[in-house]
């Protein structure tokens, strides 16, 4: 529901006339502790990462005339029907 109030607002927000806007202005600090490591489970080693992007890139060649990534391509919202085909390459 929260998301729905928020959708709704910013289309509202561009209603606004610019010039009785008035500025907020804010002044914080920011407050950094000490520097402590933290380790990921699961979270993929650089050389890994990039192994990972040469896939995709190879993956992604070879469907390039697909609808889906041409969707994404053109910067396209997907549908339901997109997605479901794209499950079945």
């Amino acid at each position: 529901m929260l998301e729905t109030v928020r959708k709704r607002l910013r289309g509202l927000v561009k209603l606004i006339d610019k010039q009785m806007r008035k500025p907020i202005y804010t002044d914080f600090e920011d407050q950094i502790g000490d520097e402590t490591a933290v380790e990921l489970p699961g979270f993929v080693q650089s050389d890994s990462f990039e192994r990972f992007r040469a896939k995709a890139r190879v993956f992604l060649k070879e469907h390039w005339d697909h609808i889906t990534i041409h969707k994404l391509r053109m910067n396209k919202a997907l549908t339901r029907s997109d997605l479901d085909s794209w499950k079945r390459c």
